[in-house]
Parts: C-alpha cells; structure tokens; sequence
C-alpha cells in the first residue's frame, strides 16, 4: 500500500473523513458539525505526507483530550465565532500547540511503519512553524 493511501486510512480510522480541498486543515466538529481533514492535491508527495502527518498528529492529540491542544482549540473557534481578543499566553499556547501536532505526527510515522525523510520532516515542520509565527504578527 503506498504511504498517502495509509495515511488516509489512519486518517479515516480515527474518525476522519478526508478529502481534498485547497490547503490541509482538520475540523473536530466545533464548527462544521464533523470530523474531516482538508487535504491539498496540489502539493508534492512528501509535503503531502508531512502535513497530512501533522494533521492526524492534531487529531490523535485531540483525540486523547490533551488539555493544552482541546484548550487551544476551544479559543480559536472563539476567536472565530466570538471575537475573542487574543493574549500572549494564547499565543504561546498555540505555537505550543503546533509544534505539539508535529511531534506527535512524527510518532504516528515511527508507529505505523511510514517511510520518512526525518531531515526534510523537521525542516518543513520548522518552515510552517515560523510560518504561524509570521501570520500571528500579521493576524492579530
């Protein structure tokens, strides 16, 4: 079985619809009323495995009700839904947050067997997390 039709089947057996959209995003059925990872088809094999990683990393430390990750969650739905006015400990809380799903995509990987380039892993998960750090600057 090749590696995005595994990752798609982890996906699926905890609880997630996966389909394609216009950038990876996962939903936990605060907003959307279901659980479903947006994946982008426009992407390369690897980054496709690598954020698809990330994304089920989200899911499997929601899934286990990580106090930190639920919390965070809860307030950008929030923010989203309420215009709920950030602070710096929600800031913290969320880089935290990020690089905590990919730490624990990283784990799935060892677990299930996938085939990762563990250098180009960290430095594309690097590239998005000083990517969140940008658009919180920007956002905010």
């Amino acid at each position: 079985m090749d590696q995005k039709r595994k990752l798609r089947k982890i996906g699926r057996k905890m609880g997630y619809k996966i389909r394609n959209g216009k950038s990876f995003q996962i939903f936990f059925g605060a907003v959307h009323g279901k659980r479903l990872i947006n994946t982008d088809p426009t992407v390369g094999p690897k980054v496709w495995e690598w954020r698809m990683l990330h994304e089920l990393g989200h899911a499997e430390l929601m899934g286990r009700k990580e106090k930190n990750h639920v919390n965070t969650f809860h307030r950008i739905y929030k923010m989203v839904l309420e215009e709920y006015t950030p602070t710096d400990a929600f800031y913290r809380d969320y880089l935290h947050m990020e690089w905590k799903a990919w730490e624990q995509g990283y784990k799935i990987a060892q677990r299930e067997g996938i085939k990762l380039d563990k250098t180009g892993y960290w430095k594309h998960a690097k590239k998005c997390w000083n990517t969140y750090v940008k658009n919180l600057r920007n956002t905010f």
